[in-house]
């Protein structure tokens, strides 16, 4: 069966097959006939249905589920596949399959919030320069000849408009054209280049208020991702070294890696994070992490802090809202009034010399 070499699948369809997959199995059904039942009920979805045959195929030879997803391990996640793995070895991976499903609920939530805090000023802010754009090259060039035959002096305001218009007019294609081609550079840049990527991560960790957003959205995922699987029976370095893969920045990702190599020697988490002084890791965290690994319970402490940075986002969304709201609409507010006084004060002095 051809399948593409990184098939992807919906976050929200692995959520569902998950939950389906853990609901059987806790009904008694059989691995191989839940699978089934699984491809029964995603007839529709024909990148699924390829994937869920292939592993069908794969139990009925008598393979493990965690070595029928191996090959899938880009769609599914090597949190997932390693949470299969050790739940398969331990005989919970029903319970764990539902724990999985939860978090990976959780997770979409966290995600879906991000987004949406950013999405209201990038609408807003593309909106304005598109419309902005458009002005500046079929309306501003045409008002040049008209102003410059008007027999008295212009405001300061018109002036500076009409030295934008000429600009826009002699050189407003290449501008955009230019602008364009930087962004569709800086994109292929990122995604291509990995110390490009890194310093661009870590510029925007320090812009006020996405700054703090995009670091607790971080945090989470670590919290969220290192307890699940510590509680799932994996090994500490191996749940680090998995928690490392599914971090999206590159800077925690370095970091939760050395960690996993300086633990192997003996060291706890907590040890490494207050010795190196991981900038990225609040002092909280290594506190924490530190009592529960006293406790022996660091399971539920990561996993506390992780729903402790859940609320921080949700509350960091609703404050960047709150904040660039009213900060847009001045933006939006003083472009328009600078263009509506730089074309009605020629007029109105016109009107003047009139009476």
């Amino acid at each position: 069966m051809l399948l593409s070499a990184h098939p992807k699948i919906k976050t929200a369809e692995k959520i569902v097959i998950t939950k389906h997959l853990s609901t059987m199995l806790k009904a008694g059904i059989p691995l191989e006939e839940a699978f089934f039942t699984l491809l029964e009920q995603n007839k529709k979805n024909s990148s699924l249905q390829k994937i869920l045959t292939i592993v069908l195929e794969d139990i009925q030879n008598g393979q493990s589920l965690e070595k029928a997803l191996k090959p899938f391990e880009y769609t599914f996640g090597a949190l997932y596949v390693n949470l299969v793995k050790v739940s398969e070895e331990s005989g919970t991976l029903e319970e764990n399959l539902e724990y999985l499903s939860m978090h990976m609920e959780k997770a979409s939530e966290v995600k879906k919030k991000v987004q949406a805090a950013m999405l209201y000023p990038i609408i807003v802010l593309l909106a304005t320069f598109g419309v902005g754009g458009g002005v500046s090259l079929f309306v501003f060039p045409k008002l040049i000849d008209l102003f410059n035959s008007l027999d008295f002096e212009l405001p300061a305001t018109t002036k500076v408009l009409l030295w934008f218009a000429a600009i826009m007019r002699d050189y407003g294609v290449w501008i955009f054209l230019g602008g364009f081609l930087l962004m569709l550079l800086a994109t292929v840049l990122y995604a291509k280049l990995t110390v490009f990527k890194k310093n661009i991560q870590d510029l925007m960790t320090k812009i006020p208020a996405v700054g703090p957003l995009a670091l607790y959205a971080q945090l989470e995922q670590f919290c969220r991702n290192l307890g699940m699987l510590i509680k799932s029976g994996v090994p500490v370095d191996l749940a680090l070294i998995t928690t490392a893969s599914t971090l999206s920045q590159l800077t925690f990702e370095a970091r939760t890696t050395q960690i996993a190599k300086k633990i192997a020697t003996g060291k706890k988490i907590s040890e490494v994070m207050i010795e190196e002084k991981y900038g990225e890791f609040p002092v909280l965290i290594s506190h924490m992490i530190a009592v529960g690994e006293k406790t022996g319970k660091l399971d539920d402490t990561l996993l506390y802090l992780a729903d402790y940075y859940a609320q921080e986002i949700d509350s960091q969304t609703k404050n960047i809202t709150t904040l660039l709201e009213p900060l847009l609409l001045l933006f939006v507010g003083l472009m328009v009034g600078f263009i509506a006084l730089a074309v009605i004060s020629p007029i109105y002095g016109i009107t003047s010399q009139l009476r």
